[in-house]
Formats: structure tokens, sequence, C-alpha cells
């Protein structure tokens, strides 16, 4: 796909960038190659080949909601203060 010089003005203007005049010519040719590129990328058909990878599983365990609170799932509630559960303190922590 051919690029004009008049395209590279306005899609340099559209994207709020300077493109030098002396410059213009050279960039229409990169956009040109770009565009070619990208129309044989287009071209192939991917449909038509395997993948060379697996699709990694999806399989999940189901999610239980279940409503609690930790002095429920306390087996000693002699280690319980104001709804919280006392634990020994961290060693070393200051």
């Amino acid at each position: 796909m051919a690029v004009d010089t008049e395209t590279v003005r306005q899609m340099a203007r559209l994207a709020r960038l300077t493109v030098e005049e002396d410059r213009l010519e050279q960039v229409a040719q990169q956009m040109s190659e770009i565009l070619d590129f990208m129309g044989e990328i287009n071209a192939f058909k991917a449909e038509d080949t395997e993948p060379d990878w697996q699709q990694p599983s999806t399989a999940r365990r189901a999610d239980v909601v279940e409503d609690f609170t930790p002095l429920d799932r306390s087996e000693d509630t002699n280690k319980t203060q104001e709804n919280f559960v006392r634990v020994p303190p961290i060693k070393g922590a200051h």
C-alpha cells in the first residue's frame, strides 16, 4: 500500500507529531513498507495450522462461601478475649 507525503502530513498533524519537510518522503516510504508487511501477515491463514502448544488447564475448585467467625474455628475457646483469639507472642519482636 503506497502512502504519499500528504497522508504523512495529515497523520503527523492528527498525532501531533513534527515531521520535517525533508523527511516526509522517507517516512512515507517506511509507512508503506510497514503497511505492506501487515498485509502479508493478514493474508496468513492461521485457521489452517495446528498450535505448537497446549492450552493450560483452567480447571479450578468450586468456591464455597461459608459464614463463620474466627471463634467458630477455634477449638480452644478459653484462649479468646473480646472476640479475638489470643496467641503466644512472636519471639524476637519488639
